[in-house]
């Protein structure tokens, strides 16, 4: 386990992650959008939840783990505080869904940085302003 980042680190520490991450491309397995949220919470609690769920290569497989999970939205209600959108602080994860309506296992997770969330695509890191995000955000610290 590593150590803890301290609160008043956090800022600068989230700007640095998101740069280091702002061209790397979406990989499942290695750079997806569970895995860019897992590793954030690593850096900051020391502690890695993406190990309890296994190590996948693929989309079906991604999507596997997922759907046996409840989702991107079950996994993050298991693991952290469920709390308002409105009440998140940077850092905090939060979700999108690009095209509503569609299965749950299609949301995509995210860190909130201000008045975006940043979200791993095709093409690199996406931001989504806030007001476009899904209502539901988890404190991770």
């Amino acid at each position: 386990m590593r150590e803890k980042i301290k609160s008043e680190r956090i800022p600068s520490v989230l700007i640095g992650y998101l740069e280091s991450k702002m061209s790397e491309p979406f990989c499942y397995g290695k750079n997806d959008c569970c895995l860019f949220a897992a590793k954030w919470v690593e850096l900051v609690t020391g502690e890695n939840p993406a190990q309890e769920f296994g190590i996948y290569e693929s989309k079906k497989e991604a999507f596997k783990i997922l759907t046996k999970s409840g989702g991107v939205r079950g996994i993050c209600k298991k693991l952290f505080k469920r709390i308002h959108l409105n009440d998140a602080q940077r850092g905090d994860l939060v979700t999108y869904i690009e095209k509503p309506g569609r299965a749950k296992f299609e949301t995509a997770l995210g860190i909130l940085e201000g008045r975006y969330g940043f979200f791993v695509t095709e093409q690199g890191l996406r931001p989504i302003e806030r007001s476009n995000l899904q209502k539901t955000a988890w404190r991770i610290f």
